[in-house]
């Protein structure tokens, strides 16, 4: 297998495993819950405007460039998308908010969503080449500490349900987003929307549960994550860049 395969496999292997190990991790590390939760939201939000709303521009570039008889309207298509992405979330978490996670149905698609944003992200991990280890590295740490904070979000809906089932459903998720990346390439029109959902999916579960507030999370330790990201961006883009976007 080559290193575009096998990086991206590191990666997801890296986010399954802190799915599969996260009760643990949670238990271990409860008294420094803020903390933890912090960083990740400001790693994760650094990622989304650092790199993801950088590409969604390349992406509109290229579409103004090649669509140039379409509507003007439906040349920044992506960036509704990534609003869909933002809203679809922000939704469904309102909906195990006022079910307090004990709906079925509720529950069926909160796991359901949460899902499919673990098999994109396992999807794209592939779909988007790079060079070198370095940038695989990054980017799975990245997600994976991300998703510490997802999962701090389920398990404290669904914790019985997360212990058993949910974490499995989750590292299964992205495993398989990796494995139909390696069995079907994407077009780069579906790579663009994906990437775009994706980021409004973030934005808004770093919004809802990882952003710091008042009494309930480290501002230095948020900044210190969105530093960190920012830092280890501008070195990977200055000895490498991407292959393809």
């Amino acid at each position: 297998m080559s290193w575009n395969i096998i990086g991206p496999l590191l990666a997801v292997l890296l986010i399954a495993a802190g799915h599969i190990l996260f009760p643990l991790i949670e238990k271990k590390y409860h008294h420094r819950e803020q903390e933890w939760v912090s960083l990740a939201g400001g790693i994760a939000i650094a990622y989304v405007f650092l790199f993801l709303l950088p590409k969604i521009g390349d992406y509109t570039a290229a579409i103004v460039r090649n669509e140039v008889d379409g509507w003007e309207v439906m040349h920044y298509r992506l960036y509704a998308i990534a609003l869909l992405g933002m809203l679809t979330c922000y939704l469904n978490n309102r909906l195990n908010l006022l079910h307090d996670g004990r709906h079925h149905l509720a529950l069926a698609i909160h796991v359901t969503l949460f899902a499919f944003y673990n098999f994109t992200v396992g999807d794209l991990l592939v779909n988007i080449p790079r060079e070198g280890y370095f940038p695989y590295v990054l980017v799975g740490a990245v997600f994976a500490l991300h998703m510490l904070g997802v999962d701090h979000q389920l398990r404290a809906v669904h914790q019985k349900g997360f212990d058993i089932w949910i974490r499995w459903v989750m590292a299964f998720s992205v495993l398989a987003g990796w494995t139909v990346g390696v069995l079907f390439r994407m077009e780069t029109s579906t790579l663009a929307v994906l990437s775009a959902f994706l980021a409004g999916g973030i934005i808004v579960n770093v919004m809802t549960e990882e952003l710091p507030q008042r009494g309930k999370g480290r501002t230095l330790f948020f900044i210190g994550g969105v530093v960190l990201v920012a830092v280890l961006i501008a070195i990977v883009r200055s000895i490498t860049s991407a292959v393809s976007y």
